[in-house]
């Protein structure tokens, strides 16, 4: 039995050795015919080159360019510094965490800023995002234009979405409003953990602005239905947001889309009640001699500045639109923000010496141009006999849409502006196209005497460099210069810069005394001259085109 037992485990044995024998000849076949296919593989195709030295040269620039790890992404600014120093005092980052003690503009409030969270032209690139501009005005916000992507980018700074209470929409092509539909559900989300938190509970006067939020949304016909569509057909619903669209019509351009024998409806014009949804309201604002009064300033009595209990309450607006010329059918506009014109201060010395004293409201009647009585009752005050010179005016901003050329009524609004933002899409002059140049937007604004010209808008031809090195933005500011006849100063604007606005804003004129500026009039009528030929001209044009 033994013997048998042996002789039977040798022949196991043997059959292990056998197979394991046979598997180690397969894998030294295998491996000798992977070596030859690889030593042909490299005979046919050679090795992969490395990477080229410029390609390590821009990431090195660009490493040696981002101020913080977080934002070299995202944030790039330019490598040049503006020759006018005050203004390059007014430009700075409005990211949040951003170096704030390596600029002396931190510590400035003006009260008014733009905010660019988009310049980019059409599709996003990996400097610029799509249009979209945000004008702060202390604690309110407007946004011109929502470019896809725009409550992503609203995120990196230190606006805050909910102060946002007005929306304006230049036109309806995608790079400009693809972004609203979803911030507009993002605000919502916003507003709803605001009204949860706690100190917003507490304090009844926020909780009631949380529940009364309105949303005004401003532009051409046809963007109620393409907010509602959007709305209803991603299966969502406004339950926490109240939106007014009001749509600006009655312009020179018009949309011709449908065919109303056939029963085909024209989507920029009609009523689709598939679309009627209780939070979104729709309403239509029409122009008087060829532009738009969206907010205007109403006008003080003596009774309203007596019954006024604010005092102090938040300065008022004017904002006007007019009608640009962009592509045949699409309706573009351009918006002008001014501020209500502040009053000029009381010397109290001389109110004292007259015989009024700082009581109840007279010094606030002086300031708005009434008259008053002095104490005993006995002599009538003029205003301008306690009031000291003007030191501040009304600040004015204009955000202008894509456009190949203005019409008479936009350069009407935009005259004098302090800021203009204008688009310079392209590098070379292409009128099918409907955009314009740096030079063009020079043209325009040195014909509507703005005194400071930022250029939007940039296509990526624009952000490289020539075969010198040399930025190409600098041969745009120098196209605009010399197109507006050095009266704008001009700056190309870059995603995430704010821009702070001064108080008495970018023209430094040297305010004087109403009565001194009676006296020079007629000198400033010889200039307005030059003016009214640009717009006789402009008319001519658009007649020709016509």
């Amino acid at each position: 039995d033994r013997r048998k037992n042996h002789i039977t485990f040798s022949k196991h044995l043997q059959s292990l050795l056998w197979d394991a024998c046979s598997c180690m000849l397969i894998m030294f076949r295998n491996a000798g015919f992977v070596l030859h296919l690889r030593h042909q593989s490299r005979s046919r195709y050679p090795r992969r080159t490395p990477a080229p030295q410029f390609a390590l040269e821009d990431l090195q620039r660009r490493a040696n360019q981002t101020k913080t790890d977080d934002f070299g992404l995202i944030y790039h600014p330019p490598t040049y510094e503006h020759e006018n120093k005050d203004l390059q005092k007014s430009i700075r980052s409005c990211m949040t965490g951003f170096h704030q003690d390596d600029h002396e503009s931190y510590t400035k409030d003006t009260g008014m800023s733009l905010c660019f969270l988009g310049t980019g032209a059409g599709t996003p690139t990996r400097q610029r995002s799509t249009t979209a501009t945000l004008l702060r005005l202390g604690g309110s916000s407007m946004l011109f234009d929502a470019g896809e992507g725009v409550q992503r980018q609203l995120l990196f700074t230190r606006a805050k979405p909910s102060h946002i209470e007005r929306i304006f929409i230049t036109h309806l092509h995608g790079d400009h409003v693809f972004g609203l539909p979803g911030f507009l559900l993002g605000l919502q989300m916003h507003i709803m953990a605001r009204q949860k938190d706690a100190n917003i509970v507490k304090n009844k006067r926020k909780q009631r602005e949380m529940e009364n939020h309105v949303i005004k949304i401003y532009g051409p016909p046809g963007l109620y239905n393409y907010i509602a569509s959007n709305i209803i057909l991603s299966c969502t619903k406004f339950h926490s947001l109240s939106i007014e669209v009001h749509e600006l019509i009655g312009g020179r351009a018009r949309r011709v889309h449908g065919n109303k024998d056939r029963g085909v409806k024209n989507p920029f014009e009609d009523t689709y009640p598939e679309y009627n949804y209780g939070l979104i309201r729709r309403k239509f604002i029409s122009p008087e001699n060829g532009v738009w009064t969206i907010e205007n300033i109403e006008q003080k009595t003596r009774n309203s500045i007596l019954n006024d209990k604010t005092r102090h309450g938040p300065r008022q607006l004017t904002i006007k639109a007019a009608e640009l010329d962009h592509l045949p059918g699409v309706v573009t506009f351009g918006f002008v923000v001014q501020e209500e014109e502040p009053p000029r201060n009381v010397d109290p010395d001389k109110a004292k010496a007259l015989g009024v004293l700082p009581n109840g409201r007279k010094f606030d009647l002086l300031k708005h141009g009434f008259s008053v009585q002095t104490e005993d009752g006995k002599r009538t005050v003029q205003p301008e006999e306690v009031l000291k010179p003007r030191v501040k005016r009304a600040r004015k901003i204009t955000i202008t849409g894509d456009n190949r050329g203005w019409t008479p009524q936009m350069f009407e609004i935009a005259e004098k502006s302090d800021v203009l933002v204008h688009e310079a899409t392209l590098v070379k002059e292409d009128y099918k196209r409907g955009h314009s140049t740096a030079g063009m937007a020079g043209k325009a604004s040195g014909d509507a005497q703005a005194a400071l010209l930022v250029l939007n808008h940039i296509s990526s031809k624009s952000d490289r460099s020539d075969s010198l090195g040399n930025s190409n933005q600098l041969r745009l500011i120098k196209d605009a210069k010399e197109s507006s006849n050095g009266k704008s100063e001009v700056i190309v604007a870059f995603d995430f810069m704010e821009l702070l606005i001064p108080r008495d804003g970018f023209r430094g004129d040297n305010f004087q005394d109403e009565s001194s500026c009676n006296k020079n009039r007629q000198s400033q009528k010889a200039g307005e001259g030059d003016l009214h030929q640009t717009r006789a001209a402009v008319m001519g044009w658009f007649e020709t085109r016509e």
